[in-house]
């Protein structure tokens, strides 16, 4: 794959920071991108295989790359409601802390 005919060409790279990239570099970079969004895809699919469903979520997105990227996109409030306890838990946990 040429180095314009990259997902991630090489025009961007450059206009990230203003400067000139030596080939060597934009080829790393490129095959860099390129093995963490393979990553993140495999990694959601083995998530969404194993949640039973065929379609990789952006809460699944967003744990993988929060857990093995330490980046958050700022969705942790929406995503985290939905993995919070039903009220009976709640209520039967308070009622076990009471009782010790």
């Amino acid at each position: 794959m040429g180095r314009n005919q990259h997902f991630l060409p090489a025009e961007k790279l450059i206009k990230l920071n203003k400067k000139r990239i030596e080939l060597d570099g934009i080829k790393g970079i490129q095959s860099f991108a390129e093995k963490i969004v393979t990553d993140i895809i495999n990694r959601g699919s083995m998530l969404s295989k194993h949640m039973g469903t065929d379609i990789i979520d952006s809460s699944e997105i967003s744990k993988i790359i929060e857990l093995n990227y330490d980046y958050t996109f700022g969705l942790r409030e929406i995503t985290g409601e939905e993995d919070r306890p039903a009220e009976n838990y709640i209520e039967k946990m308070a009622e076990i802390s009471k009782q010790k």
